[in-house]
């Protein structure tokens, strides 16, 4: 038998390597098994170790030989039922016996469990064992609750009227292998060829979970629901598990809808979806629509849909064949929208600003770009008469009905819509909420000359949702029909709206879906999520935002110390446990209880932990070398929505060594005071003149090493010829005070200088100028930069840095304009220097070594621009221009 908790498989194996045919949990901690000639349970130990006890010998003596093998084991309200082709014995927990006994004349018997009674299936009918014989004449392969399936013949109420819906017809002629009853009334029957049904009361088909739906292999065995609503399905290739209550929805390579999803809308009752292998319809199957390579975006116009493509725009009208907009062959489009109040006029968003096409008798036409528009533009929302329009890098844009265009903010923003209310996200810091306002604080970054909305306004933190925390980094968000709304993190979170109208303080992640990155997200008509993202197109029903619920509690799988001595075996409670001294090492699995997705584990030993452990992924934990005292081990577990389920413990105590038990002290105390007793008169005055004098050598040894250290410290850190920190040194500030900045979400600026035509120093006059010209430029940066966690050090050769903490890019530049005026008054053989700056607020970024490159590129930059400068990271226009390029 294999026994599996969410996060570690283990294997039980029964006396005399029986096998296990059939098993039962009885909900009092015993698994029931039944196996060739045998039956019986496995019950947990003290430690917690599983045992077999046979139940043959609750038989009569008479009645334990050639029992048959024991497919299966059942409940039937009473006690359980171990069922063979041979015999069929009743166990309440203290005895057994014998309801039916075929050994004369074996015949399979398919038991049943429906309603209160237990049937058997046979090929003559349904037989109860209280009663009498239904559906006689015909083999009956499942019962449950609600249907009869009937071989050859179909599904039949339990009273034996057929049943006429779309599920009874799907599994007419299929061979049915077993069946079993969901808790929402449903019913599941697995079966030979075909996969797994569900139907619904009524008869109808809801669910087919086959080989098109994913499902490794057709045959299946068996299927059972567990606790948290997945179904279970053994098949010939193993076991798959599948969340029937999972409001997600997914449409992927498996549907037949191929590559990266950009954009999906719902047009005439199908939905439509652009992807990179080309436009998708969908309805009840997914199908290519023909001659439509690479699109990106599309939009309803009237009874046309109009798709952007990597090659130009498209018209569809109905069936008809997709037609390319003459005049837009060259055109890479990214989004597309009507123009507010005149459905003839349609924006597009180009990579070099806003195109247009304009609609009359004779169809659409490329009339160029509008004058003003933004580059970039990814988005289209129309909402309150006028169009607003997102960017990638450049901010905002918001187009009046008459044609008026109004830009604001900076960076890459997106507009969505929430109620009648516009908000636009950015990726900026991670991810946040915005809407236009009067305060200026909280927007991102506006480029030179622009920034403000019309009137003034400009982008503030959302009143309702600026303050929101989200499980990881995000730019886009939706919102479903309750309000809530939906953020791109991966797995996709929900801010919950609150019944006060405000909303929850942190998103979290109701389900997980392996979406990858998420281009966009829409509301669909149906009030469902629909999300296009990297491996395929997926519907969230609103229901996944109530979905959201904690794990619970793990379960302490297995205990063992030192070199694998069991103490635990992870059946049952974990008792308390005395540990001795040199235990050596002391391992902790655990197991989540859970099978879904997306579980951490967070830990705790109290009293050494003052607080809990970071989030982890590992479901286990080791000590060593824990003294002794008592301990109580804490574990709790989050799923993937990010609630935290309740803990679970289990103490144990660690015994002190022999040497310091009751007996061994007052052994030793009784030795100690005879050894002091007599020593104390011999060797006082020896001892102490000996102390004495070795204090004596002991304070001047220190003396002399500290100052040692001292010196050999400050040299490991200072360059040698300007007396300023060193390279290394440097570089051990940066990743302290990068690790801090990340901490606080504060900036970290870097200004690296270089001494312009520095060789022609050293050549000119010799090179003790130019190290004396070195000193006295260490000097005044020393001199200059004292503000408390400014470094200034020699970056090597005549290149110096500057690292200045919580420092923006503004004030950096301010710093590095100030010492190039310095050095270049101080006139040493007319030297100047050029300079580099950078900042970055860290959270938005890998390692250091980020920060030090964008120094770099800048300081090029001021050495292409003539030396003797300052320049700002991104301010190049030579590396500008071949970014763009």
């Amino acid at each position: 038998m294999v026994t599996y908790d969410g996060a570690w498989w283990s294997v039980v194996e029964l006396p005399r390597s029986a096998p296990a045919l059939s098993l039962f949990v009885d909900g009092k901690d015993r698994i029931d098994v039944g196996s060739v000639d045998d039956f019986g349970v496995l019950e947990p130990d003290a430690q917690g170790n599983l045992h077999y006890r046979s139940l043959l010998q609750t038989l009569p003596p008479a009645q334990r030989a050639s029992l048959g093998e024991f497919d299966y084991v059942i409940a039937d309200g009473a006690g359980l039922v171990f069922v063979s082709q041979k015999i069929v014995v009743a166990w309440n927990g203290r005895t057994s016996k014998v309801l039916l006994d075929a050994r004369e004349h074996p015949a399979p018997h398919r038991p049943f469990f429906s309603r209160g009674k237990l049937l058997f299936g046979t090929r003559d009918g349904l037989q109860d064992l209280g009663g009498g014989k239904s559906f006689a004449g015909r083999r009956v392969d499942a019962v449950t609750d609600t249907f009869v399936n009937v071989r050859d013949v179909g599904l039949f109420t339990r009273d034996g009227k057929a049943v006429a819906g779309s599920g009874a017809a799907w599994i007419k002629g299929k061979l049915v292998m077993d069946s079993c009853t969901l808790r929402d009334g449903r019913s599941v029957f697995t079966t030979l060829r075909d996969g797994v049904a569900i139907i619904d009361a009524a008869g109808n088909l809801d669910t087919v979970i086959n080989r098109e739906a994913g499902l490794p292999e057709a045959l299946a065995y068996a299927a059972r629901e567990d606790r948290e609503g997945s179904l279970w399905i053994v098949h010939d290739l193993g076991m798959t598990r599948v969340d029937l209550a999972s409001p997600l929805t997914v449409i992927d390579s498996r549907s037949g809808l191929r590559g990266s999803t950009h954009d999906v809308l719902r047009h005439g009752g199908r939905l439509y979806a652009a992807s990179s292998h080309g436009l998708f319809a969908i309805d009840d199957r997914v199908a290519a629509i023909a001659g439509v390579d690479s699109p990106w975006c599309i939009v309803p116009v009237d009874d046309e849909l109009l798709v952007g493509t990597d090659a130009g725009a498209y018209r569809i009208r109905g069936n008809e064949k997709p037609r390319r907009i003459a005049g837009t062959e060259q055109l890479l489009i990214y989004a597309i929208a009507v123009a507010p109040g005149d459905r003839n006029l349609v924006y597009l968003g180009l990579t070099d600003g806003l195109g247009l096409l304009r609609r009359n008798g004779e169809g659409w036409r490329y009339a160029g770009l509008a004058p003003h528009g933004k580059a970039y533009v990814r988005t289209f929302l129309e909402q309150g008469g006028a169009l607003w329009c997102g960017t990638s890098y450049d901010g905002a844009l918001r187009i009046d009905r008459d044609g008026s265009m109004h830009p604001f903010g900076g960076g890459d923003l997106t507009p969505f819509l929430i109620g009648n209310r516009v908000v636009f996200t950015t990726g900026e810091g991670g991810g946040r909420f915005l809407q236009l306002g009067p305060s200026p604080g909280l927007r991102p970054p506006s480029p030179p000359g622009g920034g403000r909305g019309a009137g003034g306004e400009g982008l503030v933190a959302d009143p309702l949702l600026g303050g929101t925390r989200a499980p990881g980094r995000w730019d886009t968000a939706a919102a479903d029909a309750a309000g809530n709304v939906w953020i791109n993190t991966a797995p996709p979170s929900v801010i919950r709206k609150l019944a006060n109208g405000r909303y929850e303080l942190a998103a979290r992640s109701p389900i997980s879906m392996p979406a990858g990155d998420i281009e966009t997200m829409r509301l669909d008509e149906d009030g469902t999520i629909l999300i296009a993202g990297d491996h395929g197109l997926f519907r969230i029903s609103p229901a996944a935002a109530q979905r959201i619920a904690p794990p619970p509690a793990p379960v302490i799988r297995r205990i063992t110390r030192g070199n694998g001595r069991m103490l635990f075996g992870g059946y049952g409670a974990a008792h308390a446990v005395e540990l001795p001294h040199a235990f050596q090492r002391l391992r902790i699995e655990v197991g989540p209880a859970s099978f879904l997705p997306g579980v951490r584990y967070q830990y705790r030993l109290d009293p050494i932990d003052e607080a809990w452990s970071e989030w982890r992924d590992e479901p286990l934990l080791e000590y060593t070398n824990l003294g002794e005292g008592s301990y109580t081990f804490r574990v709790r577990a989050r799923g993937a929505s990010g609630e935290t389920g309740p803990e679970t413990t289990w103490r144990f105590a660690v015994l002190p060594p022999w040497y310091r038990t009751a007996w061994a002290i007052a052994l030793w105390l009784l030795v100690a005071a005879g050894l002091v007793a007599l020593l104390v008169r011999m060797r006082t005055r020896a001892l102490y003149v000996q102390a004495e004098k070795l204090r004596l050598r002991v304070g001047e040894q220190t003396v002399a090493l500290t100052e040692a250290n001292a010196r050999l410290a400050q040299l490991a850190v200072s360059d040698a010829l300007t007396g300023i920190p060193n390279r290394r040194e440097f570089e051990r500030v940066l990743e302290v005070e990068w690790e801090r900045a990340l901490r606080h979400d504060e900036p970290l600026a870097l200004v690296l200088l270089d001494l312009d035509h520095f060789k022609l120093l050293n050549d000119t006059h010799g090179h003790p100028a130019g190290d004396e010209c070195l000193r006295r430029i260490g000097q005044l940066l020393a001199e200059t930069i004292r503000t408390s966690g400014d470094v200034a050090a020699r970056y090597g050769g005549e290149e110096f840095a500057l690292l200045l903490p919580s420092t923006d890019t503004a004030s950096a530049e301010v710093v590095a304009e100030r010492l190039r005026n310095l050095i270049e008054r101080l006139g040493i053989h007319n030297v100047t220097a050029s300079f580099g700056v950078a900042a970055m607020i860290p959270a938005r970024l890998g390692d250091p070594a980020s920060l030090v490159a964008a120094a770099d590129r800048a300081l090029y930059a001021a050495k292409r621009a003539g030396r003797n400068c300052v320049r700002v990271e991104g301010d190049d226009p030579i590396a500008e221009s071949y970014g763009s390029a």
